[in-house]
C-alpha cells in the first residue's frame, strides 16, 4: 500500500485518471478530483457522450477502446457524423436519461445489485465487454473488491477463450468467487495467460499478490 508521504505528493498533483480507475472506492477523490476541491464520483461510462473513436477505415465507435464489432456503428465515409450519432447502433447507448431504469438494463452480475449502479451503470464499457465479452458487469472495481473482502471471498478471473487475433480482440473470462484465503492455483507459465485476479484487498486496502506460479 502507498506511504502516507506518496498520497499526499499524488494530492498535490493535477490528474486526469481513466474511466477503468474505480469505482466508489475510499481514493476516490484523491484520483478524480483533478487537483480541485469538494465531492467527485465516478458517473458511468461517456462512449457516445463526452468521446468518439474512429478506426483507421473510417468506422466510427463511441470510445477509441472498444472492440470493432459490437460497438462501431457506420463509416463515415458512407454516412455523416451526425446521422451516425442519432441514427446508428450502438452510438445512442449511453444517450438515457440518467438514474432512470433505462440507464441500468444492461446490467448483470454484481453490477446489476449494486448499490451505486445507477450513478456507475457498470463502470468502464471496454473493461467489461474485453472479460465477459459484454457490458453491464466490471469486475475491476475496489467498491466490489472491498465488498467481496467484507465477506471473506476474493474474484479470481479464468480465460474459457482465446482472443482469435483481429483488430480490437479479447478473450472471453468467467469468474471464480471464492474464500480469501484459499490458495491459488498452481500455473505454469504456458498456462499463466488463461488466469487472472481481479482487485483484491489485503491488509486493509493494498492489492492482492498471489504466490508465485509454478513452472515445469
Amino acid at each position: 500500500m502507498a506511504s502516507t508521504g506518496g498520497f499526499q505528493r499524488i494530492s498535490r498533483t493535477r490528474m486526469a485518471s481513466g474511466n477503468n480507475i474505480g469505482y466508489y472506492g475510499p481514493y476516490d477523490q484523491l484520483l478524480l478530483s483533478r487537483g480541485g476541491e469538494g465531492s467527485v464520483y465516478y458517473s458511468g461510462c461517456e462512449a457516445g457522450t463526452q468521446a468518439l473513436g474512429i478506426e483507421a477505415d473510417g468506422k466510427i465507435k463511441g470510445c477509441p477502446s472498444l472492440p470493432s464489432g459490437p460497438y462501431t456503428g457506420a463509416n463515415i465515409r458512407d454516412m455523416s457524423l451526425a446521422d451516425i450519432m442519432a441514427h446508428t447502433e450502438p452510438l445512442p447507448m449511453n444517450k438515457v436519461l440518467r438514474y432512470s431504469e433505462e440507464s441500468i438494463a444492461h446490467l448483470w452480475g454484481f453490477c446489476g445489485t449494486c448499490e451505486f449502479k445507477k450513478m456507475c451503470r457498470g463502470g468502464c464499457t471496454w473493461t467489461a465487454h474485453v472479460f465477459y465479452g459484454k457490458r453491464g458487469n466490471n469486475p475491476y472495481c475496489h467498491h466490489r473488491a472491498l465488498e467481496h473482502d467484507r465477506q471473506g471471498l476474493r474474484e479470481r478471473m479464468i480465460r474459457t477463450d482465446a482472443a482469435p487475433g483481429a483488430p480490437f480482440d479479447h478473450g472471453i473470462f468467467e469468474s471464480v468467487i471464492e474464500a480469501k484465503d484459499a490458495p491459488s492455483p498452481a500455473v505454469s507459465w504456458l498456462d499463466r495467460g488463461d488466469h487472472a485476479l481481479a482487485i483484491a484487498v489485503r491488509d486493509g486496502g493494498a492489492p492482492y499478490a498471489p504466490p508465485a506460479s509454478t513452472t515445469p
